[in-house]
């Protein structure tokens, strides 16, 4: 069996992310645990979803309703405003490109390794998943530093 990130190594990374000044990485690595969606469904992650508080997740032939906690929602609007979208996918790439699953990796493992925590993900595996008993449920607010 897999271990596991506890709660503890959660709360370690996301508030590693902002202490390095990677607001974005935090939100990102918060929205997946607090919704329970992949990485590669954080493109769905949008301003209008964080409006509505829902997202249709519609990959491999399936669609999924995902519900972003209210809280969640206030954080995505807050961070859209900071980062001037009005519209469409709240994670950007300074150019404006959409994050890719891959940058997403990559930059979770960076902190991974700041941390101390060994990155326990499989190519095929999703960061709510590793996360264990922090993963989907009710969304408990930002992770304080």
């Amino acid at each position: 069996a897999e271990r596991e990130l506890d709660r503890g190594e959660y709360r370690a990374l996301v508030r590693t992310a902002r202490t390095l000044g990677r607001e974005r990485l935090a939100l990102v690595m918060e929205t997946i645990c607090a919704t329970g969606i992949r990485v590669g469904e954080v493109p769905f992650i949008t301003v209008e979803a964080a409006c509505r508080g829902r997202t249709d997740v519609a990959l491999k032939g399936k669609v999924r309703t995902i519900f972003l906690p209210d809280r969640l929602c206030r954080r995505l609007l807050q961070y859209a405003r900071k980062q001037k979208i009005a519209s469409g996918e709240i994670f950007l790439t300074r150019n404006g490109t959409p994050l890719s699953r891959r940058q997403i990796w990559a930059e979770m493992k960076g902190v991974c390794k700041y941390v101390g925590v060994e990155p326990v993900w499989r190519r095929e595996r999703s960061f709510p998943t590793i996360c264990g008993t922090c993963s989907p449920g009710p969304f408990t607010g930002p992770v304080r530093t």
